[in-house]
């Protein structure tokens, strides 16, 4: 009589009786061909230190060795998303703009009156759904733009850097204004 299990095989492309990789589905590398040839030759440079680590009989500092890679193929894959990442914000850093205005200026003596008006004037129903969907994305994107730059040894483009900083006090400050406007308009009905 045969099983009636067949084998079948999930969306993962793991096959549920052998429990191996089907060769159709596309595998996705962590460090892409698009990497420099440069990035790819001081991985490659690194697991060759590894090798003659193994081979010497240094297993002992093979660990450091390990963590040096992994440093860089973090770095190098980190970068490779960075290009994905800096028009990402960009994107939501303008569509931040056309509500708020150019460089996210705001009257700083009645900043909670300024926004709520400009929130308003461009049809959001809340200062909540206005947060949600324009300030949260705007925030995400900065907050991983200056982790990269400052703990994840990813070096941002000098003008790019720059440019970061600058926004962060407007960020910042239209932030404070929403979550301000928000809460007030939540328990006041403002």
């Amino acid at each position: 009589m045969a099983s009636s299990k067949t084998g079948k095989t999930r969306k993962s492309g793991h096959n549920k009786k052998t429990g191996k990789i089907n060769e159709a589905v596309p595998s996705r590398p962590t460090v892409s061909l698009d990497s420099t040839l440069k990035d790819r030759k001081a991985l490659i440079e690194t697991c060759s230190q590894i090798g003659a680590l193994i081979i010497g009989q240094r297993h002992e500092r093979m660990n450091q060795a390990v963590e040096i890679l992994q440093k860089q193929a973090r770095a190098l894959l980190l970068t490779q998303h960075l290009e994905v990442w800096l028009p990402r914000f960009e994107e939501h850093y303008k569509a931040l703009e056309a509500v708020v205005g150019k460089d996210l200026k705001l009257d700083g003596g009645n900043l909670v009156n300024d926004l709520k008006k400009k929130i308003n004037d461009a049809g959001f129903k809340s200062i909540r759904d206005f947060l949600i969907k324009k300030v949260l994305p705007t925030v995400s994107y900065h907050g991983l733009l200056l982790f990269l730059n400052n703990q994840g040894g990813v070096a941002l483009p000098a003008h790019v850097r720059e440019e970061v900083t600058q926004r962060m006090a407007g960020i910042n400050k239209v932030l404070g204004g929403a979550c301000a406007a928000m809460v007030l308009q939540d328990s006041m009905g403002l």
